[in-house]
């Protein structure tokens, strides 16, 4: 027999092979948003591990007993950290950035930690289909771990909060390390609360499979 002689059986094999396309499709792209999730997981809580260690080091130099040399030294191993984390906001999966938002293909930020794309603008994550009728993020927010935005009295820049602490060790200035603490806290704060949001758009993934 041929299709023709059977329009029904005919109809029913397209349907379930559109189907089967559409099915395979989703399933793509929770299987691309797993990946990328799971690199932003892994950035940030590296990010997260050296705000830790950044406060440490902001709470040992506070303390008046230590000397200028003392604090220039871990000025300077604060700018490593500080070009770790502008690192980790460079993670990529495959050719894209995990962090991007306007382009998945440019940087969240430059070589110095400066923004590429106003983040008061586009600061959402990057969805796709995951299902019929239903949508996943699969990116995580670079706006919303590293940035101060003009939405959120309490963001900070990441960046930048280190690169003030490494101002006021190289200065000697004992009471501008302390007045950092606060504000190295706020940027571990922020890091942490984008890493639990990526957990769950993860379990969101992993439901829909």
């Amino acid at each position: 027999d041929t299709p023709s002689d059977d329009p029904t059986a005919s109809a029913r094999t397209r349907l379930l092979g559109a189907l089967q396309t559409e099915s395979e499709g989703y399933l793509s792209n929770v299987e691309y948003g797993e990946l990328r999730l799971q690199q932003a997981e892994i950035a940030l809580s590296e990010g997260s591990s050296i705000l830790v260690r950044v406060k440490e080091l902001a709470m040992a130099m506070a303390n008046e007993t230590m000397n200028a040399e003392q604090r220039a030294g871990t000025a300077t191993e604060i700018d490593e950290l500080r070009r770790s984390m502008i690192d980790l906001a460079g993670t990529k999966q495959g050719d894209e950035f995990v962090f991007a938002n306007v382009n998945s293909t440019s940087a969240l930020v430059d070589p110095n930690g400066n923004f590429t794309y106003d983040v008061d603008t586009f600061f959402d994550s990057r969805q796709v289909e995951i299902g019929p009728s239903a949508r996943g993020a699969i990116s995580a927010s670079g706006a919303h771990a590293f940035a101060q935005r003009a939405t959120d009295p309490d963001s900070v820049d990441v960046f930048q909060v280190l690169a003030d602490l490494s101002t006021a060790l190289n200065a000697n200035d004992a009471a501008a390390v302390r007045a950092e603490i606060d504000t190295i806290d706020q940027a571990h704060n922020q890091v942490a609360a984008e890493r639990s949001k990526v957990g769950i758009r993860l379990n969101r993934l992993s439901i829909a499979r």
